[in-house]
């Protein structure tokens, strides 16, 4: 007992001198908060340099949206650069304009935009939502896809021919020989989401495309690049765009509204890309307006006032019956600053309003571009294109 009390003494003593050391240290570097404020507590600032103003942003007739980014527009969300896509590194690999390279496999994917992103559009949230995306071998010897992977699990990929487990790891790999493609199947599942609104959802590509970032140094399959898909989830009526038949089957003696230049394939789109514009006077775009429906689809007139950001529209016929088409012509008002030398992107609307029971209420967005070079001449009727890629790889 003796013992233990010595031990248990010293104990005492070393705990003590290290407390005391500790709590000197402490006093010695404690902080000077300054005299105490009014309720008598200590005042303090988190950051003691001064922090510079966010500088103003550019002239430009498309802003940067409001709100948290489930509440944007598909086509401004897809807008954003997303660095995790853009990384060097890792940067996909358009299609469109790239020519084959030699020496390598060389990964390239179907549709991507400048940003390397897909967009959706939007979809409908109780609705399964199935796309078909090119990967193409551009270069000179075999390209093996090993892993495919989303970055949520509302989406589901997969390669015809290959089986890929919880890891996205495809077994076999998908081999594609040079100047040959293989089809990953993408198929969202919006009712998986937490709630409706727009998305970005980044894939993930390994293979032994030498021109991307390693992932593991002892793989050679693991050459990674990325993608984004961009989407907008919302109730049928709150879509705001035409409704295909084979998304939602027509009720017989009940219109359909269809615009074939804003369709991805079955599905109907929202946006109507002009491309670039003349700066000089309006110019004049024609859309097709078609009943797709087996009862008569009633249009209304274009209203006036018409609010800011909306461009003047005409149609030729108001009512149309079944398998009926009628064309609608659009006003474009080039920006005041928009010259030869300068060239201003714009975002404008359209809206359109029918006895549709599906789609009552229908907005086209219009994106184009104002000046700049090879800009078309006035009052010419541009071609709409829904996106700068072939869309018929979009299934409901």
């Amino acid at each position: 007992m003796r013992d233990l009390a010595t031990l248990l003494a010293a104990f005492t003593v070393v705990l003590a001198i290290g407390l005391g050391a500790t709590l000197g240290s402490r006093a010695r570097t404690r902080i000077d908060w300054g005299p105490p404020g009014a309720d008598g507590r200590p005042r303090f600032e988190y950051w003691q340099r001064a922090i510079p103003p966010t500088p103003e942003p550019r002239s430009s007739d498309i802003g940067r949206p409001e709100g948290p980014i489930e509440s944007w527009p598909n086509d401004q969300l897809a807008d954003i650069a997303d660095p995790n896509v853009l990384q060097p590194g890792f940067v996909p690999l358009r299609l469109e304009g790239s020519a084959p390279v030699a020496g390598a496999p060389r990964l390239a994917i179907d549709g991507l935009d400048a940003n390397g992103t897909i967009n959706m559009g939007s979809v409908p949230i109780s609705r399964p939502v199935q796309a078909d995306i090119g990967l193409v071998n551009l270069g000179s010897s075999p390209l093996a896809v090993a892993r495919v992977y989303p970055s949520i699990s509302a989406v589901a990929l997969r390669v015809a021919g290959s089986e890929n487990g919880p890891s996205g790891r495809l077994e076999p790999p998908a081999a594609v020989v040079p100047g040959e493609r293989v089809t990953l199947t993408m198929r969202l599942e919006p009712g998986r989401l937490q709630g409706p609104g727009a998305r970005s959802v980044i894939v993930q590509l390994f293979s032994n495309d030498p021109a991307h970032e390693r992932f593991d140094s002892g793989d050679p399959m693991s050459h990674e690049t990325r993608f984004r898909l961009v989407f907008e989830a919302r109730e049928w009526r709150e879509l705001q765009r035409p409704i295909g038949a084979a998304e939602l089957a027509i009720v017989a003696g009940e219109p359909r509204l269809w615009v074939p230049e804003i369709a991805q394939g079955s599905r109907g789109g929202n946006v109507l890309r002009l491309g670039r514009l003349s700066p000089v006077g309006p110019t004049t775009a024609t859309v097709t307006v078609s009943n797709a429906g087996e009862g008569l689809l009633e249009l209304d007139a274009d209203p006036a006032p018409r609010p800011e950001g909306r461009v003047p529209r005409t149609i030729a016929q108001n009512e149309l019956g079944p398998g009926a088409t009628t064309t609608m012509t659009l006003t474009l008002i080039p920006p005041a600053d928009a010259a030869p030398d300068h060239a201003v992107p714009v975002r404008r609307e359209v809206r359109l309003h029918s006895n549709d029971p599906v789609a009552p209420d229908v907005v086209i967005v219009i994106r184009a571009v104002f000046g700049g070079e090879d800009q078309a001449p006035p009052t010419s009727t541009p071609t709409p294109s829904s996106s700068g890629s072939d869309e018929s790889r979009y299934l409901p």
